[in-house]
C-alpha cells in the first residue's frame, strides 16, 4: 500500500529548546492508502511487489498522481471492524 495525502505536507523548521528541529504543518489534511492489485493475479500488490519497489523509487513525497483521487470510503480497521481516519485512494 502507498500513504497519501489529500494536499502536500510542509515542514517549517523552528527552535525548541534551543534546538533546530522541524515541524509538520497540517492544515486540514486527510491521509489515505492506495491499494494496488496486481493485474496477473489479481493479489493485492505487498511492499515486497517489484511494482511498488519501482513506484517508491519513482514517486516523489508531496508528487500529485494524476489519475487518482481520494475517496469518501474510510478504511476499516482489520481487527476491530471500526473505520479509521484514512481514506481510500481509487484511480478516477
Amino acid at each position: 500500500m502507498i500513504q497519501c495525502t489529500s494536499t502536500p505536507i510542509t515542514n517549517k523548521k523552528t527552535t525548541l529548546a534551543g534546538l533546530p528541529v522541524g515541524s509538520r504543518t497540517q492544515g486540514n489534511i486527510t491521509f489515505g492508502q492506495l491499494s494496488l492489485i496486481d493485474p496477473e493475479t489479481n493479489l493485492v500488490m505487498r511492499a515486497n511487489h517489484p511494482t511498488i519497489q519501482e513506484l517508491m523509487k519513482k514517486l516523489e513525497p508531496g508528487q500529485e498522481m494524476p489519475g487518482f483521487r481520494m475517496s469518501d470510503n474510510a478504511v476499516t480497521d482489520l481487527r476491530t471492524g471500526e473505520l479509521t481516519t484514512l481514506m481510500w485512494v481509487e484511480a478516477v
